[in-house]
């Protein structure tokens, strides 16, 4: 399946599509919503490299970016997802609310920004810790 079949293929699975508002240029911003391989993933395509900044309080999350979302977004909340219980678009920002002890990472690569969420750590879990032995 060619790469831009398969990302139509995705929208329509995800129950997230967001469009240019009317009267915007044809090429505006597209943003998906879907879950991979055990995680969720939100991307933004942009016309140019933005800036953000992302805000976590608990289940909350803020990322706001250095210029206007050209999106407009149905307020239905996001199907086909695990981790992402609503998503909503304000100007510049986008708001999400998290299912409980979800997990982030976000990064940019070249004009398209990247959201997972990844599940809550399972209880037990040790991480490696670089020291002298004891």
């Amino acid at each position: 399946m060619s790469g831009l079949r398969a990302f139509g293929f995705v929208l329509a699975l995800s129950g997230v599509l967001l469009t240019a508002p009317a009267g915007a240029e044809p090429r505006g911003g597209t943003l998906a919503a879907e879950h991979i391989a055990g995680y969720d993933r939100i991307s933004i395509d942009w016309r140019q490299a933005v800036d953000y900044d992302v805000r976590r309080r608990g289940e909350d999350v803020e990322v706001t970016f250095d210029t206007a979302l050209p999106l407009t977004a149905e307020e239905s909340g996001p199907k086909g997802t695990t981790w992402l219980r609503h998503l909503r678009v304000a100007d510049n920002r986008l708001i999400l609310k998290l299912s409980p002890s979800v997990r982030l990472r976000h990064y940019r690569t070249g004009r398209r920004f990247v959201i997972d969420l990844l599940p809550p750590a399972a209880a037990g879990t040790q991480r490696l810790a670089l020291g002298p032995p004891r």
